[in-house]
C-alpha cells in the first residue's frame, strides 16, 4: 500500500480498516483511499476525519452484495 498513490481497501468494517491503517511510523500523507468496507454513516464520517487528519483524500463507499 504504502507503494500506491491510490489504496481501494475492503475490509471487514471501519475498525479493521483503522487497524490495517493505522500503524506506527506510516506515512500516508498525500494518498487517496477508497473504503469499500460496510458499516454505519457515523463510523464512515469519523473515519473521513481520521483521514484528512493523516493527509489523506478519502472516499467512502460499499459493495453490495
Amino acid at each position: 500500500m504504502a507503494a500506491s498513490p491510490l489504496v481501494v481497501a475492503c475490509a471487514r468494517d471501519h475498525a479493521a480498516l483503522r487497524t490495517v491503517l493505522d500503524v506506527d511510523g506510516a506515512d500516508w500523507t498525500g494518498r487517496s483511499l477508497v473504503n469499500l468496507c460496510s458499516g454505519r454513516p457515523d463510523e464512515a464520517r469519523a473515519f473521513a476525519t481520521w483521514a484528512g487528519e493523516h493527509g489523506i483524500a478519502y472516499l467512502d463507499g460499499a459493495i453490495l452484495t
